[in-house]
């Protein structure tokens, strides 16, 4: 720690300022994150007779993004003296004899959205059937602005510093003094344009009254986080910087299905199958402090998906629903020219086979209403290469809302809540990695390919049981 803050700072800074360099000084650098967002959703809609209706629609976002990690000082009791660091506080940056502050992070990003939609709904055969396609063009723009050196192949292992920097052709690729032969870029800004078409169709029938038989084609498009997209891998002897962020992924959807609409019964179930080309997975990541994505290449789920809901009488209603999904990675992950991660066949992380949900709610009358409910989970795979999964687990939950019209208290409620009656314990969210244990060679096709070391997934830990009491007013 301290060579690295005699090389960002200088040698010889006096951190706590007493006159001598005989102690040793804990600092704390949080990674401070200010958004701020505009956004406007507008929409024209026309409907030219009863059966047929136009519509079209913009939607824009704009986010601003700084991301800061000022080092700050900490108490005697080892306490932040500021919870945001030297951020905003003056007395407690950390700078060098050179003005320099002492920071491990310093980039500025925005992300634009533009979109164009258009839409058409008719209705035939006497309201039958119904018909509804559209097309969605979004745009997206990211704007990069890396203040602080960044090694290459790296989007984390930054240098904010005015130490010396090595950089003979002037390509922006180079050394820095305190980092021996390790390749740095120097700072630098980037613009990324994401875009896409993106058509969907939907249709249903009703066959009976109260049996409808649907279908639907949906495409999607998720463009990379500005995060993810700061890394960039320099090339000395080609002078070139290039960038190596997350992909876009895109999807296609398929959707088959028949839905009940009684007076005391609903019930629906449907077949699916889905479709990804550059499927995103993100992960977060415990010491940085936010998620992290990678891409697993293409990916298929397909699955069946049913509900029931029952009213037996004005007091009693019951729901259930249940999926079953099988999830498909179709390639293996390269890691070099000729080596891969064996990715290829494998289930995709934390997409449980089997899920099951319930719940009861009673009306005692018209004030009391007691609810009851149930989750199953299946077991999840927490690596891409499955070897490290979850087991399942089940939970309990039950409220209790009363109505206090009666005392004289209009629009307000009580309500209660128990989470976890059971005092279940399991693994919650997971933050997958590739692979949990050393794959011995990469590629085993090429002999002396470098191992793909283990990373452990982490887990959130379970809610405890817990029981809640909420006031509710409306006005």
């Amino acid at each position: 720690v301290v060579s690295e803050i005699d090389a960002r700072l200088g040698a010889g800074t006096d951190l706590n300022g007493d006159g001598d360099l005989l102690d040793s000084i804990r600092l704390h650098t949080p990674n401070n994150t200010n958004t701020n967002r505009l956004g406007v959703s507008s929409s024209l809609i026309w409907q030219m007779d009863e059966t047929d209706t136009f519509r079209l629609a913009y939607t824009g976002d704009y986010g601003r993004h700084r991301q800061t990690g000022a080092f700050g000082k900490l108490s005697a009791a080892g306490d932040p003296l500021d919870p945001f660091a030297g951020l905003d506080l003056t007395s407690n940056k950390i700078a060098g004899s050179d003005g320099n502050m002492l920071r491990g992070r310093d980039r500025l990003s925005h992300a634009i959205l533009n979109q164009v939609s258009a839409s058409y709904t008719g209705s035939f055969l006497d309201d039958a059937l119904l018909v509804d396609v559209g097309l969605r063009a979004p745009f997206f723009e990211r704007d990069l602005n890396q203040y602080c050196y960044s090694q290459s192949g790296s989007a984390f292992n930054v240098r904010c510093t005015k130490e010396a920097f090595t950089d003979a052709d002037g390509d922006g690729i180079g050394t820095l003094a305190s980092q021996g032969a390790t390749t740095f870029i120097a700072p630098r800004t980037q613009n990324f344009k994401y875009d896409a078409l993106l058509p969907n169709v939907g249709v249903s029938y009703e066959l009976a009254p109260s049996n409808i038989v649907f279908a639907s084609y949906a495409e999607g498009f998720s463009a990379p986080r500005t995060d993810n997209l700061y890394t960039f891998v320099g090339n000395e002897a080609a002078n070139t910087i290039t960038p190596l962020p997350v992909q876009p992924e895109k999807t296609k959807a398929f959707d088959l299905g028949y839905r009940f609409q009684g007076d005391k019964i609903t019930a629906s179930a449907s077949a699916w199958y889905n479709t990804f080309e550059n499927r995103i997975v993100s992960s977060f990541d415990q010491d940085l402090g936010f998620s992290v994505d990678r891409n697993l290449g293409a990916v298929t789920l397909k699955g069946i998906d049913a509900e029931l809901g029952w009213q037996p009488n004005a007091n009693l209603t019951f729901y259930t629903s249940a999926s079953y999904v099988k999830s498909n990675v179709e390639s293996d992950i390269p890691v070099s020219a000729t080596g891969f991660i064996p990715t290829k066949g494998k289930e995709l992380v934390e997409t449980p086979n089997f899920t099951w949900s319930g719940r009861a709610m009673y009306a005692f009358n018209k004030n009391v209403v007691m609810g009851m409910q149930t989750k199953f989970v299946g077991e999840r795979w927490a690596t891409d290469v499955n070897d490290e999964k979850t087991k399942s687990y089940m939970t309990v939950d039950a409220d209790l809302q009363l109505d206090l019209a009666d005392l004289g208290l209009d629009g307000m409620m009580l309500q209660l809540n128990a989470t976890n009656i059971l005092s279940k314990e399991y693994l919650a969210s997971i933050s997958s990695s590739t692979n949990a244990i050393t794959i011995p060679d990469a590629d085993p096709v090429t002999a002396g390919n470098q191992p793909a070391n283990g990373s452990s997934p982490s887990y959130s830990i379970s809610a405890p049981q817990t029981f809640q009491i909420q006031l509710k007013t409306k006005f």
